[in-house]
């Protein structure tokens, strides 16, 4: 089966709105990584994905009002998780905004992890 086939495949099986990676495709980025570049570029050439920030896509979800970027709880959840373990932790205004102690509503995140990081936007979070 061809990489396009495969990969075309696999994200006909991913719900829209899920966040999508390299490294979710593991078994063709480790044999192709070239042809596996070349079939994602071309499907958000094709607008079948959206390219999020570098090596990040993301299904959209298609309305009447038109294309539906992921939501917030799934960017967080990207973001602060790595193959199903917590790497970062949610903190700020935006923790307060969540547990109904403040009203206001931050323009930026905070994540605290162990290992730093450098600031990073995705989409509008």
């Amino acid at each position: 089966m061809q990489v396009s086939a495969q990969i075309n495949n696999y994200i006909k099986s991913i719900p829209p709105g899920k966040i999508i990676t390299y490294q979710d495709i593991r078994d063709l980025q480790e044999r192709k990584p070239q042809a596996l570049a070349k079939a994602l570029e071309l499907l958000v050439k094709k607008q079948i994905l959206i390219r999020q920030a570098k090596g990040t896509f993301y299904r959209p979800k298609k309305t009447i009002l038109g294309q539906v970027s992921p939501s917030d709880e799934e960017l967080i959840s990207f973001l602060t998780r790595k193959d199903n373990r917590v790497t970062g932790i949610l903190t700020g205004q935006s923790v307060y905004l969540k547990l109904q102690i403040a009203t206001q509503i931050p323009s930026t995140l905070t994540i605290a992890s162990i290992t730093p990081r450098k600031k990073q936007t995705v989409g509008k979070l």
